[in-house]
């Protein structure tokens, strides 16, 4: 009888020795795939950790490590259901993943991986909700960086997660778009009139109409021909030699298309869509459409009757 008490004894020693041990050696396999992570050599660690998990299924740290590999690795779906497991274990682990979550995001920001880090943040934030003004102040650097680079697409997307995740940045984030708006006019001014428009385009996103009138004055109707004429008569027939049509204004040199043409006159009458159209109210005014050049606009009028001719032109400072 002693001596199977004995047995007994010593043989449940050995299990839980061996227990220990095979714990041990368990729990050693996390920590050696910790070194391949310091080393970067993620796919040795992703190896050690499914092999760990398909052993222990309940080791939350083990799915939580593989989860920061599959982060490293870009596999954010991977990384998902490895979180998820670790949380369901464990929930302290919310803390710890919302700031796996930060810091990837961060890495994709330095790396101009935008749309990558916006989805980081916004995982981050639903694991740990007060990183959010951390958060909000890393995109808003990054925001005010890519303005100071000219591109304004990325900074208004990064600008717009930092109000997002804290409104006390939104007053802040006002004046450094006006700032930049107002910097795009002064480029613009320097620039030949050509190569104006697009810089005018994008401050609008920032400043208003009227702050960009004052830098660039908005288009404007400018004389740039007018002359009195004296008709040299006409039998009102169909006699070519003797109409009375006077060739005035030349295309290309008097006006141009898209010029706004006014002819006053009581009995002045101008060729006009393929016919002779008569002065009504004193004056007529029509859109140039001409495009040949040296083309001339036809007007008659009676033999010594005034008429005058004007040509506007829509001038812009962009």
């Amino acid at each position: 009888m002693k001596r199977r008490i004995i047995l007994s004894i010593t043989t449940s020693v050995i299990i839980l020795i061996l227990a220990s041990t095979s714990h041990a050696l368990l729990s050693a396999d996390v920590q050696k795939a910790k070194e391949f992570m310091v080393a970067k050599m993620y796919p040795q660690a992703i190896a050690l950790l499914n092999y760990r998990i398909n052993v222990k299924p309940t080791d939350a740290e083990a799915h939580f490590q593989l989860g920061i590999c599959y982060i490293a690795q870009d596999n954010f779906s991977g990384a998902d259901q490895r979180f998820e497991s670790a949380v369901a274990l464990k929930s302290g682990y919310k803390y710890k993943i919302g700031g796996e979550y930060k810091k990837a995001g961060i890495e994709a920001l330095n790396k101009g991986r935008i749309s990558q880090a916006k989805r980081s943040f916004g995982k981050a934030v639903n694991y740990q909700p007060n990183l959010k003004a951390d958060i909000a102040k890393e995109c808003f650097s990054a925001g005010e960086k890519y303005l100071n680079q000219h591109q304004s697409n990325a900074a208004d997307e990064l600008l717009f997660v930092a109000v997002e995740y804290d409104d006390l940045l939104g007053e802040k984030k006002k004046k450094i778009t006006r700032e930049y708006g107002e910097k795009l006019l002064d480029i613009a001014k320097d620039k030949p009139k050509k190569e104006r428009k697009k810089y005018v385009d994008e401050a609008k996103k920032y400043l208003t109409q009227e702050d960009i009138n004052v830098v660039l004055p908005p288009p404007t109707w400018k004389t740039v021909f007018q002359k009195k004429y004296f008709g040299i008569g006409y039998t009102g027939g169909n006699d070519p030699d003797n109409d009375g049509t006077m060739y005035t204004l030349e295309n290309g040199k008097d006006c141009e298309y898209g010029d706004e043409i006014t002819i006053s006159g009581e009995n002045a009458e101008v060729w006009y869509s393929g016919r002779w159209d008569k002065i009504k109210d004193e004056s007529f005014t029509f859109v140039n459409k001409l495009s040949k050049k040296g083309a001339r606009l036809s007007v008659r009028a009676p033999q010594g009757e005034e008429f005058t001719i004007k040509v506007q032109r829509l001038t812009s400072s962009y």
